[in-house]
């Protein structure tokens, strides 16, 4: 069947057209109980329901709803609709646009979707996915880019950015370029290979290239990052691994082992297991069993099993410690601990522990009370005598 125009209303079998033709309905929409087969660009003004839409060589434009009970198949074309679409699966070539929700088990298209709403199991897109509203698949893999409101998905792939109001995927989700999320995420695993962020939320595990930005509250499992992590939030986490920074705003507990290469930043408490940092620490408080750093600033005490600082390294707030060792040239104030050892030329405020090894022209400015041993070095100039006790009584953390 050709020609421009053409009006139909219910036809039985297939209804075949051929490029340039307008096809209106006699009613109120187009049905075809068959496959409808188009060849080149074709335009319905109506509705369109039909058994199968197939095209080939053109554009497919639908002014309505476009409702197919089995499947879209288009080559070589694209497919607008001003409506809704839903069918079994769809197939499409170029592009797939739609002002309404888009309703498959399975979508394929080669260049870019643009639709109000989306819901698939599974969807495949070699461009752009454009979705104002709700994204709801199970699995979600795109060449190009994402931009969504709420994405809901289990698994998703993205070769570029991804841009969302709310996200959360059941198992991983992947980036190659940027991510951002505005509002909260629930993520199993995240990989992106440039820069996150996200408004908080939980996530099982981290592994980004670049850096990542926090704006609220995140928990989060196994934290790996290449560049710079800051949060405004609170941030609880498992392990830390990040090759720079890290800054949080406000608490950052992690339970296991932190490594960072840079600074440790933290505007309130900052508490771990082992941490080992490549510059310093500075928090209003820190509590750890280890810590190896180079400057510790905690206005109200640092509390650990073990630290070790490093040569030319500084100390500012009280440490309570079990073993504390100090390398050359190192600056602290009151230091409380079973053990201290220092390396030669500390300055060091007061100094109150069990057993006490001070290396060779090491200046006190404070007192030194021991209970067990007392070594010093050569040259070692002290305000006052020391003085062996009975116990030392360590503050408290609380």
């Amino acid at each position: 069947m050709g020609g421009k125009e053409i009006i139909v209303g219910v036809v039985e079998g297939d209804l075949k057209l051929e490029d340039g033709a307008i096809v209106k309905a006699r009613e109120d929409k187009i049905v075809v109980k068959g496959r409808v087969l188009c060849r080149g660009d074709i335009i319905f003004t109506n509705a369109l329901e039909a058994d199968s839409l197939r095209g080939e060589g053109g554009d497919i434009e639908v002014e309505g709803d476009l409702v197919v009970r089995r499947n879209i198949r288009i080559r070589d074309g694209s497919l607008y609709a001003s409506g809704r679409v839903e069918a079994k699966d769809i197939d499409v070539g170029g592009r797939l646009v739609a002002k309404g929700y888009v309703k498959a088990e399975d979508i394929s298209v080669g260049g870019t979707v643009e639709a109000e709403k989306l819901e698939t199991i599974n969807v495949s897109v070699g461009g752009v996915l454009r979705v104002l509203g709700e994204l709801k698949a199970d699995n979600i893999s795109v060449g190009g880019s994402v931009r969504g409101g709420n994405i809901v998905a289990k698994r998703i792939s993205v070769g570029g950015t991804l841009d969302a109001q709310n996200i959360s995927v059941e198992n991983s989700l992947s980036v190659g370029g940027s991510f951002k999320a505005r509002g909260n995420v629930k993520i199993g695993f995240l990989d992106v290979g440039g820069a996150v962020h996200i408004g908080g939320g939980e996530i099982r595990g981290i592994d980004i290239g670049g850096t990542l930005t926090v704006d609220g509250d995140l928990r989060v499992g196994e934290i790996d990052i290449g560049g710079v992590l800051r949060s405004r939030g609170n941030l609880e986490a498992e392990e830390i691994d990040v090759g720079g920074m890290v800054e949080v705003d406000k608490k950052l507990k992690v339970y296991n082992r932190v490594d960072v290469g840079g600074t440790i930043k933290v505007g309130d408490i900052f508490e771990a297991s082992i941490v080992s940092v490549g510059g310093g620490i500075d928090a209003r408080k820190v509590k750890a069993k280890k810590i190896e750093a180079n400057y510790i600033a905690a206005e109200e005490g640092i509390w650990a099993d073990s630290i070790d600082i490093g040569d030319r390294g500084r100390v500012k707030g009280k440490v309570v410690a079990g073993i504390v060792y100090l390398g050359d040239r190192v600056v602290a104030e009151d230091i409380y601990a079973k053990d201290l050892e220092t390396g030669d030329r500390c300055r060091l405020g007061n100094i109150y522990a069990y057993r006490v090894r001070l290396g060779d022209k090491c200046i006190v400015s404070g007192e030194i009370k021991y209970v067990e041993e007392l070594e010093l070095g050569e040259n070692i100039r002290i305000s006052k005598e020391p003085e062996k006790v009975s116990e030392i009584n360590f503050p408290e953390y609380n």
